[in-house]
């Protein structure tokens, strides 16, 4: 892991179980990529390693930058289809992005 952030509170290692348990709760639909359906398929090979990668996330302090990056959608509400200030913007994040931000939630959580 890298150089400790000085102004940080101390978070709780997210185990591998944590991710395990983060991944099997996701809905496979809401995700702006493919990757909810593999890493619910295999992860028992995965959940090690992006143990690992999001504590050292955490550690650092960083939250990377391709993770920030949204598909966002036009979701209609209401009224004429044709006009614009029918739809809301929706914005769909990387699966990566909600399990970091999911396991940040608790480690906090436990602090």
């Amino acid at each position: 892991m890298g150089k400790r952030v000085s102004e940080s509170l101390f978070l709780t290692p997210v185990s591998p179980e944590e991710i395990s348990k983060t991944i099997s709760g996701m809905k496979i639909k809401k995700s702006s990529d493919f990757l909810p359906l593999i890493l619910k398929t295999f992860q028992p090979m995965f959940s090690d390693d992006l143990a690992y990668a999001l504590n050292c996330c955490m550690f650092d302090g960083i939250f990377p930058k391709e993770l920030k990056v949204a598909e966002v959608i036009p979701l209609y509400k209401e009224g004429d289809i044709n006009s614009l200030g029918n739809y809301r913007p929706i914005s769909v994040l990387p699966v990566l992005s909600k399990i970091l931000k999911n396991v940040f939630t608790y480690a906090c959580y436990l602090f």
